[in-house]
């Protein structure tokens, strides 16, 4: 798990034009965005058969994306084991609340 303060310093700094499209786009963007900065997992392990996990799309997910495994059917957040595991606010908050604190 990344650190907070990482997370702020990913996000600080960067333009609005560049943060923008993210605040109102769709969240597999805004996912896409942080996994490119190491904030959130591009692949992810079953815990209860180690088999690797799919991305699915998952319309009783705030991001409409998680895991699904293959094998024993086990399904997570795309937000499991980062920091915003617990958090009610969608990504695209986040984004834009990171943004505007920065």
């Amino acid at each position: 798990m990344i650190p907070i303060q990482r997370h702020f310093e990913i996000l600080c700094g960067m333009a609005f034009m560049d943060i923008g499209p993210l605040m109102f786009g769709n969240s597999a963007d805004v996912i896409q965005f942080l996994r490119s900065r190491n904030v959130l997992a591009r692949s992810v392990q079953c815990t209860n058969c180690q088999t690797p996990m799919l991305e699915c799309s998952r319309k009783d997910l705030r991001d409409t994306v998680g895991w699904k495994c293959s094998s024993c059917k086990t399904r997570r957040s795309v937000r499991d084991g980062s920091f915003f595991t617990k958090s009610h606010l969608t990504l695209q908050q986040w984004v834009m609340f990171l943004h505007f604190w920065s």
